[in-house]
């Protein structure tokens, strides 16, 4: 039973709860005023972020009690990176935070904002105290993967959620291959003794292998029954069990749901056992009904790796509603005022000009908690109530220029006429300036974008969002001149802005002047301390002038501020091998490996250490285990193969280039891309090498070479061709230019995407990768659909060229869709690809079936086409069952 006390905060939580969803909710003068505050600032229209920060966060304690104050928090967020003085706000809101606020997720806003204001100044143990206390949980024990090579494991019961009562520390599970125990996930230590890295968010992919359904489960004890509620945020399938009941079931598949959700629970006295079940990253916390923070003595967080028993008595249904966040109430608020609208028979224009605020402010909102499709139908209601309105017109621009879920064409055009339709209204407002300069800078119209942005400068100087546009723009062009007069702005605009650093720390590393390029190197540092990238920069200089002493001291810099940085581990330990300390670099690769002990790649990262140690027999064992952690890992496989065929040579040696008979160079078809016909008119690029080579190994394995290269015909396709997503090991990356100049980019540690140097019109992008595709779940072989057409209907292809080598004794189906010239699809229709094919045996046994089409035009688009995989030829791989 309740004791009276708890049931006197309880009602007050209630209370307080309902009071503030429900006051501001009537129309008087005070919505007007937090909506001329959160949406039409004169600041804002001025492009003074720095004095509209300022404004927000002086007024936000005086609307604590309005749940609407949520948008005030939530645009701050978004102007911060323009904030010229941004650690000048930090005691404003440290002051905004001692407010209590109807609905926490406000000063949860709040707090992310001062954590990253804590972290750019390098006040790490401030970091660490103010998020001690906010409710969220850490300290996962996880188990997984199951179901793999199921078709959907989400929907099966898997026993951690079955057997939750029997449910020990020591419970092992066999799923396939694996023996699956409960582990603590890793979190990395802070120096200075401050505890574990403070990282809400979980993603499976760091803690189990291979992908697949996995759980994570924790403890709470409470010092005496709470009613509360679980606050989560996830963007796939998501389940959560409190005591075993089930209290969350998240399905995004089933209907668009908010990036945050809250469910009421109630904590029963002692401990608590909370576990999720998911595919995908996570993060959860527990808060008061209303989302603000418990007091820190009202529970606290298993931190070892104990399992608790369940309660005995789990209790009943929380005797609540989670008021946690402000969309909800802010939608009701704006039904009900279009619902007064709609009953007035003649309506007054400040009351159109009141709900087209509600209705944008619910836009921005909705945009927030992940709700494009919500947003945007709100921003359009607000621009046909109020057409003429500059800021409904910039606010709805915004919205739609972010909208994801539009494609991309159609969101571009609706955010460029609403930007229009302000800046018709109101040639002073700044901020539009930068909006249509960068539609202009997009649109390949550089002089014109920086005429616009220049404009917008005239009036303000000290916009710092144009000034950065315009560094954009000049540093794109290369336009050397304007870039170097327009850092002395910035500087002047933004004394505390790392962007002039940069600059010039790049310009003299690009002179080799590396002195000079440290000096401005350390300068970003000493403005933002949270850059872990910019003492990497200083630890390559450093190396690169043999201070080897210095670089060394710089990694460890860098992982001070990330200390979980796998990349910046491993970049050390690269370094210590460099020197031979082979001893150091292996307890950085060991430790690493151990993080996620599941997986294989720890092992194969100690196996590449113990090659360049020469230590050929630790290397040995090494890609053993990985061989037993992952059965189908090709990789490891096949260096085993090669170590015990020739055990002097690398296991990572050159690779077997099995695509080579089937590749081609792409200077041998520079000359033989057409001047002008049907292959290039109307055309902004064409794909000149679209190959494809798809190896299967006996046991559904397989192993994809994929080589492209396009020309850039015209502007149009610049930025499509300029950005590079390839997975797997990259062969080839550059741009070949008109002038045949081949030139690479520098990809970041990890990346899977590149922007392209030198793109201009008559230039040539040009990548290469192979990828391996382990069949894990040991199901049949299904691969992708290869089309020699462009589904997107934009190019032509010069070469499209399929290969599929197959095994001997493999019984393989390929689904030939519309590829020859007598398909019925074929009659009375488009110019299809004609592709030709042919087979050839190989001397191992294997077969290589080659598909191939040259001089194939681009599709036109008509009305009701069918899916492209129903007419477009294309080749498809599925094994055959019995």
């Amino acid at each position: 039973m309740r004791t009276p006390r708890n049931a006197s905060i309880l009602l007050e939580l209630i209370l307080f709860a309902f009071a503030a969803l429900q006051a501001p909710l009537s129309a008087q003068s005070g919505d007007r005023e937090l909506l001329d505050l959160a949406l039409r600032s004169s600041h804002e229209r001025n492009g003074d972020h720095d004095a509209l920060a300022r404004a927000w966060l002086a007024e936000l304690p005086k609307h604590a009690g309005d749940v609407r104050s949520e948008l005030l928090a939530r645009r701050l967020t978004f102007i911060l990176p323009f904030v010229a003085d941004r650690q000048g706000l930090v005691p404003l809101v440290e002051a905004a935070l001692e407010a209590r606020y109807a609905n926490g997720t406000t000063a949860q806003a709040l707090s992310e904002a001062l954590d990253n204001l804590y972290e750019e100044a390098g006040r790490t143990a401030d970091r660490a105290r103010r998020n001690a206390n906010r409710g969220f949980l850490l300290h996962w024990l996880a188990a997984g993967p199951f179901g793999k090579g199921r078709l959907a494991p989400f929907l099966e019961s898997h026993a951690p959620e079955k057997d939750q009562r029997e449910l020990r520390a020591d419970t092992t599970y066999q799923d396939r291959w694996q023996e699956i125990r409960w582990r603590p996930i890793f979190r990395a230590e802070q120096p200075g003794g401050l505890g574990p890295v403070f990282e809400p968010q979980v993603d499976p992919s760091e803690h189990v292998f291979p992908s697949g359904v996995s759980y994570f489960l924790t403890h709470v004890e409470a010092r005496e029954d709470l009613e509360a509620a679980l606050v989560r945020g996830s963007s796939q399938r998501l389940q959560i069990w409190l005591n075993g009941g089930l209290v969350a079931d998240d399905d995004p598949f089933a209907k668009r749901l908010e990036n945050r959700r809250a469910s009421p629970i109630r904590l029963r006295k002692g401990w608590n056992r909370v576990l999720v079940k998911t595919q995908s990253p996570f993060w959860a916390r527990i808060a008061e009904p209303t989302g603000n923070s418990f007091p820190a003595s009202a529970w606290v967080e298993e931190k070892g790796d104990a399992v608790h028993p369940l309660p005995p008595d789990p209790g009943g249904a929380p005797a609540h509603k989670a008021a946690v966040f402000g969309l909800e109430p802010w939608r009701a608020w704006a039904d009900r005022l279009s619902g007064e609208l709609e009953k007035d028979p003649e309506p007054k224009e400040d009351s159109r000009a009141l709900l087209a605020g509600a209705q944008i402010g619910l836009a921005i909102l909705s945009q927030a908690y992940g709700r494009d499709d919500l947003s945007v139908a709100a921003a359009q209601r607000a621009l046909d109530l109020s057409p003429s309105d500059p800021w409904i017109a910039f606010h709805a621009g915004e919205v739609f220029q972010s909208a994801g879920y539009l494609p991309r064409s159609i969101a571009k055009d609706r955010a460029l006429k609403a930007f229009q339709a302000g800046h018709g209204s109101d040639p002073d407002f700044i901020p539009i300036y930068e909006r249509l300069g960068r539609y202009l800078e997009e649109d390949a119209k550089p002089a014109q974008a920086a005429a616009k942005l220049e404009e917008a400068l005239g009036k303000q100087p000290r916009f710092l969002r144009g000034l950065l546009r315009l560094s954009s723009i000049y540093g794109e062009k290369r336009w050397d001149a304007e870039h170097i007069e327009l850092m002395g702005r910035i500087e002047k605009a933004a004394p505390a802005s790392t962007a002039p650093a940069y600059f010039w720390a790049k310009r003299h590393e690009d002179l080799h002047q590396s002195e000079k390029a440290l000096h401005w190197y350390r300068m970003a540092l000493e403005r933002d301390r949270s850059s872990g990238t910019s003492w990497l920069w200083v630890a390559y200089l450093n190396t690169r002038m043999g201070k080897l002493a210095e670089a060394e001291a710089a990694y460890r810099r860098a992982l001070e501020v990330d200390p979980g940085s796998e990349s910046t581990a491993r970049s050390l330990a690269d370094h210590f091998a460099d020197q031979g300390r082979f001893d150091e670099a292996l307890a950085i690769v060991k430790e690493l490996a151990g993080r996620n002990p599941q997986s294989p790649e720890g092992e194969l990262a100690l196996a590449d250490m113990y090659l360049r140690a020469g230590r050929d027999s630790d290397a040995l064992a090494s890609l053993r285990r990985a061989r037993v952690l992952d059965p189908s890992n090709l990789q490891a496989r096949r260096a085993i193969e090669r170590l015990e065929a020739a055990p002097e040579s690398s296991a990572y040696g050159p690779t077997d280039d099995f695509w080579a008979p089937y590749d081609e160079k792409l200077e041998d078809w520079v000359l033989q891309v057409p001047r002008e016909g049907p292959l290039v008119e109307k055309a902004s690029s064409i794909t000149v090498l679209d190959i494809m080579v798809l190896r299967v190994e006996p046991d559904g394995s397989t192993t994809e070479y994929v080589h492209q290269a396009s020309k850039l015909l015209s502007e149009e396709s610049k930025d499509e061709l300029a950005n590079v997503q390839a997975s797997g090991e990259i062969t080839i990356l550059r741009t070949l230019t008109a002038s045949g100049e081949s030139l690479e980019p520098v990809p970041g540690e990890g990346r899977r995407s590149w922007v392209m140097p030198g793109v201009t019109r008559g230039a040539f992008v040009e990548f290469a990768y192979r990828d391996e595709n382990p069949n894990r779940g040991g199901g049949p072989l299904r691969s992708g659909a290869f089309y020699f057409q462009d589904t997107r209907m934009r190019q032509s292809f010069l070469l499209s060229r399929y290969v599929l080598l197959v095994p001997a004794g493999f019984d393989v189906g390929i689904l030939e869709t519309n590829l020859f010239e007598d398909a019925p699809e074929r009659k009375g229709g488009p110019e299809f690809a004609n592709v030709q094919k042919s087979t050839r045996d190989l001397p191992d046994g294997s077969r290589a079936i080659i598909y191939e089409a040259r001089g194939v035009p681009r599709l036109e688009r008509e009305q009701l086409m069918p899916a492209p995989a129903e007419y477009i030829p294309n080749v498809q791989v599925r094994q055959r069952q019995t």
